[in-house]
């Protein structure tokens, strides 16, 4: 890593973490709209980490109006930016979304995977116990799924260059 990546990166790295702080009120009274500010901002700058903690304020109303809607919106755009903690949630609610039919089985499948890809053990279990669980599942659905996540993270990647 250059000079210039590594101090950008503890530069953002400070920052997520002051945010989190406010956030959680660590060592000081909680104050979600600063966290809220901090997460915006680092989420413009394509910050994944940002933008899932973002989403799950979104989610529980912190700070904001509750909004299930921009909720996923954020973990959708967190995915994008190589968060493996959005693909979880991600593919969590696909399966809590009445039921386990086959499409929900599908987007969960490629979440999970997409998680699984980017180093995220949780992603390789919940594939696992979903396979496993699903006997109905199509040996041929679960490829395409994988496939699908594959590319994704393969476009992000070039598009990265």
């Amino acid at each position: 890593m250059k000079r210039e990546d590594l101090k950008s990166f503890v530069r953002r790295r400070a920052k997520l973490d002051e945010a989190a702080r406010f956030a959680l009120g660590d060592g000081r009274p909680v104050d979600y709209g600063r966290a809220i500010r901090l997460y915006r901002a680092e989420s413009k700058e394509g910050s994944g980490e940002a933008t899932y903690n973002l989403a799950t304020m979104y989610f529980r109303g912190e700070g904001v109006k509750r909004s299930w809607s921009t909720a996923n919106k954020l973990l959708r755009l967190g995915e994008t930016q190589g968060s493996a903690d959005a693909s979880m949630l991600l593919g969590e609610l696909s399966l809590s979304r009445k039921g386990k039919s086959s499409e929900n089985c599908q987007s969960a499948i490629s979440h999970f995977a997409i998680a699984a890809f980017r180093g995220d053990i949780r992603g390789l279990r919940e594939l696992a116990s979903l396979v496993r669980s699903m006997p109905k599942l199509r040996t041929d659905d679960v490829a395409k799924a994988i496939e699908r996540s594959i590319r994704m993270i393969a476009r992000q990647k070039l598009s990265k260059r």
